[in-house]
């Protein structure tokens, strides 16, 4: 799905709670961002849930009515997770494999061992963003009742927006002028 097509259906189904997850530096926290900016709902990085706790993310769900979360640790388990819509962020692999040399060995090996407890083994042999991916069509997808699988291309039009060339030794969580937000 494309970003205007994704903005344009959020302000006419009405959703207030919205995960943005997916693979690790798949563009979660631009997209999180961009939308929070277009519909106006407050947006929130995964640090609000250590990532992908399940705990934090309940008790952070229970108090607040609306928001857009970030949060590519709850992939594993976001066809669990009580919100309204669930966007998956889907970017050019080798995008992505590159952008995940800044990532811990830690994180990856940790995302991967719960893929494997939770889906099997089968799934990790394609790396961690494939597996995710994975995942998410053939699994998790089929049990959410409002999920869409974001093209991470279709923001090149954002206002927020910065060229790749311009985007050179950002820190992890970095985005546009952050005072734009």
């Amino acid at each position: 799905m494309k970003y205007s097509e994704l903005t344009k259906l959020i302000k006419d189904r009405g959703f207030k709670k919205i995960l943005v997850t997916g693979a690790h530096r798949s563009g979660t926290t631009f997209a999180g961002a961009a939308l929070a900016s277009d519909i106006g709902i407050n947006f929130y990085p995964e640090e609000n849930i250590r990532g992908g706790s399940l705990v934090l993310f309940d008790a952070f769900n229970r108090t607040h009515e609306q928001y857009i979360l970030q949060a590519p640790g709850l992939s594993v388990n976001c066809h669990i997770v009580d919100v309204d819509l669930v966007v998956f962020m889907q970017r050019n692999l080798p995008d992505i494999i590159d952008a995940m040399r800044i990532l811990s060995s830690k994180v990856i090996q940790y995302e991967l061992k719960r893929i494997e407890e939770m889906y099997g083994a089968e799934y990790t042999k394609l790396g961690l963003p494939l597996a995710k991916l994975a995942v998410f069509k053939e699994i998790q997808q089929p049990l959410i009742d409002n999920t869409f699988i974001l093209d991470y291309e279709s923001l090149e039009n954002h206002k927020l927006w910065i060229p790749e060339d311009e985007r050179k030794n950002w820190h992890i969580r970095q985005l546009a002028n952050e005072q734009d937000l």
